[in-house]
Order: structure tokens, then C-alpha cells, then sequence
């Protein structure tokens, strides 16, 4: 059996190190990136089907890596800590993405920049998100706190937590992405009630809620444009006034475009 392991799918495995080693992984077809990472996890047995299987229930391989938990192990061959592999990568290209933004001075002033900002470093996973990005003096990108649904259509906000987490001394003010996979680019009565009163935290806090934008696969709501944060800024106008950390001058107004 050790030999047949050493020639048969050992030598298999080999042969797509040696491909990424030298050309990378863009050599690679889908079904062969996800059989070559469950390699790690999966040590001695050939994972030629089960990535075929993955790729077939979730349709593609970003779906693959950012499914939950439970789903993964409704897979035959797909335990526990495989499962618990894939949710690891899924956060820490999340992590990776906020820290190389991070590093390159990544500047959010506009709604179009953020809309953009999202399309190009998020995915709109199966469940609904929420992502609030904090934002320095000159509207750099500092750090992203993270929200997940339980099921699609559900988020557990917890208002202590973003109280905490954005009440430093780096964070002039938030951006606020949020998925719906499964329906419309359109705030539910819910996330107008929650936008609204996470406005109120915002101004208590003296930081700006700059905008809030609302992600499907194709389209998106910005509550910036439609005109809503300015609602919200007359609705708490007596909180607002000389109570906002002051951003850059430099730098201009945020603007919803």
C-alpha cells in the first residue's frame, strides 16, 4: 500500500506542487487548486473526487471556501477539521486583504470609491454580512469589523461590540458594507431601523458614519446617495453639531457619488 501511495496518488500530488512551484497557481484548473489544498488535510488519500464533489454542490471554488461549517461536512469525506481548514482560509484572506489595504494607503472618500473598494476585496458569500470599515483621519482604511448572518436573511449585531471596536483613537469614522446574497440590493425595514440607530451610536461616539451600502452579486444601494445619511444628519442634528472628530481638510468632505 505504501508503494502503491508513492506512485499512484503521492506521485499525483508531486506533480501539482511542482506546477505551482514553477508557474504558479494560475496553471491550475479549479478542481485541481482545491484538490491540491486538500492535500493538507487530507494526507494519504487521493482527493481527485471529492474536490470534483465540492465544486459540483457549491458551484465554484470561492463558494467552496467560504461555505459554513455545516455545510462542508454534509460532503462525504469532508470532516471536521477539513471543514474547520476552509473556514481558516476564508478568514485569513479576509485578514490579508484588510492589512494589504492597509499597507497601500487605501483612501475611501467617495461612495464610488467604496462601492468599488468592495467589489474588488469581498465576495458575496451564501449568508449575509456586515462589514464596517473604520476609517482614518484622511479616510485611509484602518481595520474591518465583521458580522455574520445566521442563515442569509439574518445578522446578530452586537452594539456593544462595534461601540468598542471603533471607539479609538485612529477611527474618524465608518463605512458600512452589507450583503444580501439571496434578494435585492434594497434595505429591508430592519436595516433601515439598525442603519439609523448605528448613526445615533456613530454620533455619540463623535465619529461619522460616512455611508452604507448594500451589495448583491450585481447591483448595490447606497444609503449616502439615496440620500439617507442626510436624513439621518438633520434627525440628530443637535448631537451632530461640534461633536464629530474632525477629518482632514485637506482631504474634503466625503462624497456621495
Amino acid at each position: 500500500m505504501k508503494n502503491l501511495y508513492k506512485h499512484g496518488h503521492g506521485g499525483h500530488r508531486q506533480r501539482l506542487k511542482d506546477k505551482v512551484r514553477e508557474h504558479g497557481l494560475k496553471v491550475l484548473q479549479q478542481h485541481e487548486i482545491l484538490e491540491l489544498l486538500l492535500t493538507y488535510t487530507i494526507p494519504r488519500k487521493d482527493t481527485n473526487e471529492l474536490a470534483h464533489n465540492l465544486l459540483n454542490t457549491f458551484g465554484n471554488l470561492a463558494n467552496v471556501i467560504n461555505a459554513s461549517n455545516k455545510d462542508l461536512q454534509t460532503i462525504k469525506g469532508v470532516g471536521e477539521e477539513t471543514a474547520l481548514f476552509f473556514n481558516v482560509l476564508s478568514s485569513f484572506y479576509d485578514t490579508y486583504l484588510q492589512t494589504k489595504n492597509k499597507r497601500s494607503n487605501t483612501i475611501l472618500n467617495t461612495s464610488s470609491k467604496c462601492i468599488e473598494y468592495f467589489r474588488n476585496n469581498f465576495e458575496i458569500k451564501k449568508r449575509e454580512y456586515l462589514y464596517i470599515v473604520c476609517l482614518s483621519k484622511g479616510y485611509n482604511v484602518v481595520k474591518t469589523l465583521q458580522f455574520e448572518g445566521e442563515n442569509d436573511c439574518n445578522i446578530l449585531f452586537d452594539f456593544k461590540k462595534f461601540s468598542t471596536y471603533i471607539n479609538t483613537e485612529d477611527v474618524y469614522g465608518v463605512v458600512l458594507f452589507h450583503t444580501h446574497p439571496n434578494g435585492e440590493a434594497k434595505p429591508s425595514a430592519q436595516d433601515l431601523a439598525t442603519t439609523q440607530d448605528l448613526f445615533g451610536a456613530c454620533c455619540t461616539l463623535k465619529i461619522q458614519m460616512v455611508d452604507h451600502i448594500i451589495f448583491n452579486e450585481t447591483e448595490q444601494y447606497s444609503f449616502g446617495i439615496a440620500g439617507k445619511i442626510a436624513e439621518y444628519e438633520d434627525l440628530y442634528r443637535n448631537i451632530l453639531r461640534n461633536n464629530y472628530r474632525s477629518f482632514d481638510n485637506s482631504k474634503g468632505r466625503f462624497r456621495h457619488e
